[in-house]
């Protein structure tokens, strides 16, 4: 990693982190930065090289005045009383927001499949049997007479023996028929 690109992470981190510890620690790494540039810079006779040095060690300069001025900051937040009670606010709104774009995910990928499912359905491709996850999984099957779980195919109860009256499904668009249509209502298809 080069220097600019340590500089930018310690930096990313001293100003999106509110965590103490993380902070020191930041702020110990961009002195011990600062000092290796600085010991670098009377080997160097190139002067572009010591310019980009020097830029280098007062972007670094820059971000540890900040993030000084942050964790003195915290230190002295932390020494109310109500800091506590603040803080822990902050992480259940972070955390809440963070819930929320999860389950805005969720809900968008299900949306999608769902969609892409049915487009699948109304072109023909997957048939009846398209699924489009996990919210589209149909329940179990029971016997009517004596309420056994029935397996997907099953013609007859495996508990009663009752025949399995099994609905009939449109080839175009997947509506249930009802017995004895001879044309989809929703469709137009042949049954």
């Amino acid at each position: 990693m080069s220097r600019r690109e340590e500089i930018e992470q310690l930096s990313q981190t001293a100003y999106e982190s509110e965590d103490l510890p993380t902070l020191e620690h930041t702020h110990v790494e961009l002195e011990r930065l600062i000092q290796s540039m600085r010991q670098n810079l009377p080997s160097t006779t190139d002067a572009d090289v010591v310019n980009l040095l020097n830029e280098l060690i007062e972007q670094a300069q820059s971000v540890d005045h900040d993030l000084k001025q942050k964790i003195a900051q915290i230190k002295v937040d932390m020494m109310d009383p109500t800091y506590a009670a603040r803080k822990a606010a902050r992480d259940r709104e972070k955390a809440d927001a963070a819930a929320k774009a999860e389950e805005m995910a969720r809900k968008l990928q299900e949306g999608i499949g769902g969609f892409l499912g049915g487009l699948g359905s109304a072109f023909g491709f997957g048939g009846a049997g398209a699924s489009s996850g996990p919210a589209a999984a149909p329940a179990a099957a029971k016997c009517g007479q004596c309420g056994a779980a029935l397996a997907p195919n099953a013609k007859f109860c495996p508990e009663c023996g009752t025949p399995i009256a099994k609905e009939k499904r449109c080839s175009g668009c997947n509506a249930k028929l009802e017995p004895g249509t001879k044309f989809c209502p929703d469709c137009g298809t042949k049954a």
